[in-house]
C-alpha cells in the first residue's frame, strides 16, 4: 500500500515538473510548433486523466479490497461507479472551461467523455446486478449531466471577419 502512495506521488511530482517546463517554455513551444503548441497541454491533460484513473483504482483495490488486475476491476461495481462519477466531473469540468473561455473543440472534447460515460453506463453498469451501485451511478451521472447544461452551454461559433 505504501509503495502505490509514493508511486503515485511519484507520477503526480514528474506530470508538475513537464507542466512547469511547458509554462516556462511557452513562447518557445509556439515557436517550434505553430499552431500545434497546444499539444503538450493536450498529452498533459491526457496523462493527469490516466493518472486520476489509476488513483480510483488504487483507492477500491486498498478500501474496497477488490484486487488489482484488470479483470477484478472491471467486474467491481464500486470501481465502475466510481470512474462513471470520475469521468463526469471531468466532462463537467471540461465543459465549463470550455464555455468559458469560448473553445468549441475543447467542448466537444467534453461531450465525447460525457458520450462515453452514457455509453459505459449502458453496456457496463446495467449489465451488473448489483441494484444500488448502478442507481447510485446514473443519479449521480444525471444529477452532474444537470450541472453541464446548466453551466456550460455549447460555446458559438466564431464568426469569420470579411476584409
Amino acid at each position: 500500500q505504501r509503495q502505490m502512495c509514493i508511486r503515485d506521488r511519484g507520477q503526480v511530482l514528474v506530470l508538475l515538473v513537464i507542466a512547469g517546463w511547458c509554462w516556462h517554455n511557452r513562447e518557445r513551444l509556439g515557436q517550434w510548433l505553430g499552431e500545434q503548441a497546444v499539444f503538450p497541454w493536450y498529452a498533459l491533460a491526457l496523462a493527469v486523466f490516466v493518472l486520476i484513473n489509476e488513483v480510483v483504482a488504487h483507492a477500491v483495490h486498498h478500501w474496497g479490497g477488490v484486487p488489482y488486475n484488470i479483470e477484478s476491476l472491471h467486474r467491481s461495481v464500486p470501481f465502475q461507479a466510481s470512474i462513471s462519477v470520475v469521468w463526469t466531473v471531468t466532462a463537467l469540468l471540461i465543459t465549463i472551461l470550455a464555455t468559458r473561455r469560448g473553445r468549441r473543440a475543447l467542448w466537444f472534447v467534453g461531450a465525447i467523455l460525457l458520450a462515453a460515460v452514457v455509453v459505459k453506463l449502458f453496456l457496463i453498469d446495467l449489465s451488473r446486478s448489483d441494484t444500488m451501485g448502478r442507481i447510485v451511478s446514473f443519479i449521480a451521472v444525471g444529477v452532474l449531466m444537470l450541472l453541464i447544461g446548466y453551466f456550460s452551454p455549447l460555446p458559438p461559433k466564431k464568426i469569420k471577419e470579411q476584409a
